[in-house]
């Protein structure tokens, strides 16, 4: 009983000390690309960059951006502006702008 209750100790003084990693403040969203009827204009110019500018004109704020995929070959000469490239745009969200995003299109996987 005597070994016991230092070990306790040393165990409950170190679980005191430990912290919860701090809750998540953003939220995946993804936008499926086409063509040319994107917000930020069409895909065969689009870059992080261009969402990004785009996302900050629109007072969207996230913690990243990415853009997965490519874009087929051929799509230079599609004139059909609502084909999907194959390429998604996911952009992790504050969780204050999601209903601004949600309004640009951009969607929750959950």
């Amino acid at each position: 009983m005597k070994r016991i209750l230092p070990v306790l100790t040393v165990a409950l003084a170190m679980t005191a000390c430990f912290k919860d990693p701090p809750p998540s403040i953003s939220k995946p969203m993804f936008y499926y690309e086409t063509l040319c009827n994107n917000p930020w204009g069409p895909a065969l110019t689009t870059k992080q960059d261009t969402v990004a500018t785009w996302l900050s004109k629109q007072s969207i704020r996230y913690e990243y951006l990415s853009i997965q995929g490519e874009i087929f070959s051929g799509a230079a000469n599609i004139t059909k502006c609502d084909t999907l490239t194959n390429r998604q745009i996911v952009v992790a969200v504050l969780y204050a702008d999601t209903s601004k995003a949600a309004a640009a299109g951009f969607k929750s996987p959950y």
